[in-house]
Order: C-alpha cells, then sequence, then structure tokens
C-alpha cells in the first residue's frame, strides 16, 4: 500500500507541474509572422511561417499538431478594404461547429531563448482572390483551444495575391 501511495504520488506530482506550464501567460513567448519565400497566386497554396520562441527564463511546454498548424492559430486575413476574405468549407465548419474540433498533439519543450517554426497554410483556412491582404496570427501554448487573454499576437504581415 505505501509503495502504491508512493508511485501514485509521484504520478500527481508529475502531472501538476505539466498543468501549470500549459496554462502560463502568454508573455512566455514571442510570435513572428514572416511572409511567403515564392509569389502569392490565386492558384497556388500561399505558406506562411511562424516562429514561436520562449522568452522566459523556464523551460516552456508548447501543444503541436500533427500537420495543417494552421488550424492551432487564430488566422486573421483582411483585405485593403478591411472585408475578411471567404472561408474555406472546412474552415467555415470549424468556426460554426466548434465542438467538432478535435485532433492528436504532441509536447515541445523549448528551453529559453529557444525557437521552433511552423508552416502555415493560409488558403486552407480562405479563398484569395487577386488583391492586397494584411495577416496576423494568434495562438497560446496549448494552441487554439486557449482562451483570448491567454494568446500571443504576432506582426502583421502585407501579402499580394495574383492571377
Amino acid at each position: 500500500m505505501f509503495a502504491m501511495t508512493r508511485i501514485l504520488g509521484s504520478g500527481l506530482a508529475l502531472v501538476f507541474p505539466l498543468t501549470a506550464a500549459f496554462t502560463a501567460a502568454s508573455q512566455e513567448f514571442s510570435l513572428k509572422l514572416h511572409g511567403p519565400n515564392t509569389a502569392a497566386t490565386t492558384t497556388s497554396e500561399v505558406h506562411v511561417k511562424s516562429t514561436i520562441t520562449n522568452t522566459s527564463s523556464h523551460e516552456t511546454r508548447f501543444a503541436v499538431g500533427f500537420g495543417n498548424h494552421e488550424f492551432d492559430y487564430d488566422v486573421e486575413v483582411a483585405d485593403a478594404d478591411g472585408r475578411v476574405p471567404t472561408l474555406t468549407p472546412a474552415f467555415r465548419h470549424l468556426k460554426e461547429n466548434p465542438s467538432s474540433w478535435w485532433g492528436s498533439y504532441a509536447t515541445r519543450v523549448l528551453k529559453p531563448g529557444e525557437s521552433f517554426d511552423e508552416d502555415l497554410v493560409v488558403t486552407h483556412l480562405y479563398k484569395l482572390e487577386p488583391g492586397e491582404y494584411t495577416v496576423q496570427v494568434a495562438r497560446g501554448i496549448r494552441g487554439h483551444v486557449d482562451s483570448v487573454s491567454e494568446k500571443t499576437k504576432s506582426n502583421v504581415i502585407h501579402l499580394a495575391v495574383s492571377n
């Protein structure tokens, strides 16, 4: 019984620090958005890159999905007139049915000052017509599920899409 209690106690001690790491404030990391490396057209996928950097003085744990990283972010796109482009059917479905969101996640541990990059495909979320757009993303340590107050916003980038 003592050994079992000890094991259970140790197990609980490991769970609580993990929970605390995932609920930490968003000031623990910065988020930098980079524009596409190739010309954006209406017939191509539009990729942007996010760089997450641990700006805290301790290790920080991030929930990281397996592919389609753009769904782990709040991606805000607006045209030159401030209008939001048409959502793709998949993204519209997720917005209208948030309880249908599911996925598997791994934990990525960053030491102070360390970074990692993620490729975000904007055209998985929005249908982009020719024109000028602004793009900004936000995410929390646990991805899109963190509350608005726990998310960190990126810089704003400008994106031109041609035929």
